[in-house]
């Protein structure tokens, strides 16, 4: 095993998380210097366009890390009531419609839920003894919420602005997650302005969740000229109608434009000298004015009203 003073940081996972997304990384035998730690590459997933999966393996360690990456959707120009609508219905044929429209997971054997699944599986074949760490942003993140859920081998998950998968998980993972199997195991750090990180925050969790202090500067949002957001609330609403898919309260309309006129910029994590995120319940401890801002900026459209996130900010008021 990892010696514990060797064990991964926070700001550890987020690293590893972000070199899932690096294809140049997908070779046997690739090395990964993450700190003062060597990780070596034995294995990989590629399914085009869809989910990638990294799996290496620190120096002197029985485990194995998995990386899970989802490439974002098509981006494209929104100018128009039309450009939104084919922008919704573009999303919305992709695997980030699961945690959109919160259903099921036992639906589809190829959503990429199934398929990160499947290739843990492969990995605990190939190293039955081995402890499984897992990590990954955005959708890849809730694979591995979904995976840690249903696999015994993952001994921790790691995850970063990914959807809460609450209602697809089936009524018996449900009922271990109300009781606390998964808290010490599944970790989720969320940007409290992240356009998918608040989607479903409004259900219960299944891990531990834990919002981050907001970055300095916020990634820019795309800001309709043309129409004013109650507007593109409506030409939304209208495409999801169009294919037969309930509003969702949590999706974040300016985000999703950012998200799909590739406007949106990435850049909320802060860490401790010792690796640990900062989290907002450090940040708002003694800080009134700041907590009074920040639940201002939820009001304004950033979060579903009665989401966890509210809660823990007037918790501190």
């Amino acid at each position: 095993m990892v010696n514990r003073k060797d064990r991964l940081t926070d700001k550890d996972y987020k690293i590893i998380s972000d070199h899932a997304g690096n294809i140049d990384n997908y070779q046997q035998h690739h090395t990964i210097e993450i700190g003062q730690q060597t990780l070596t590459v034995h294995d990989f997933l590629k399914i085009d366009q869809k989910l990638y999966g990294l799996t290496m393996q620190p120096e002197q360690s029985d485990e194995f890390i998995v990386a899970f990456h989802c490439p974002l959707p098509h981006q494209m120009t929104v100018t128009s009531k039309q450009d939104v609508h084919n922008a919704a219905q573009s999303l919305l044929k992709t695997d980030y419609a699961y945690p959109i429209e919160r259903k099921s997971l036992d639906s589809n054997q190829e959503h990429v839920f199934f398929k990160g699944k499947e290739y843990i599986e492969k990995v605990c074949q190939k190293h039955p003894n081995a402890g499984i760490h897992l990590t990954g942003q955005a959708l890849a993140g809730a694979v591995c919420a979904y995976v840690a859920t249903e696999q015994p081998a993952v001994k921790k998950a790691v995850t970063f602005d990914s959807p809460n998968i609450w209602s697809s998980l089936s009524p018996s993972i449900q009922q271990k997650a109300q009781q606390g199997q998964y808290t010490h195991m599944l970790t989720e750090y969320i940007q409290p302005s992240h356009y998918v990180g608040l989607l479903n925050r409004h259900d219960q969790g299944v891990g531990q969740v834990k919002y981050t202090v907001p970055p300095k500067q916020q990634g820019s949002v795309q800001e309709s000229v043309k129409y004013k957001k109650r507007e593109i609330d409506t030409f939304l609403k209208s495409a999801f109608a169009s294919m037969n898919i309930e509003w969702n309260e949590s999706f974040d309309t300016n985000a999703f434009l950012a998200l799909v006129s590739g406007e949106f910029k990435e850049n909320g994590y802060s860490f401790h000298p010792n690796g640990s995120a900062r989290i907002l319940d450090e940040q708002l401890d003694h800080n009134t004015s700041f907590t009074a801002m920040l639940l201002q900026e939820i009001h304004s459209g950033r979060a579903y009203a009665q989401s966890g996130l509210e809660i823990i900010i007037k918790s501190h008021l």
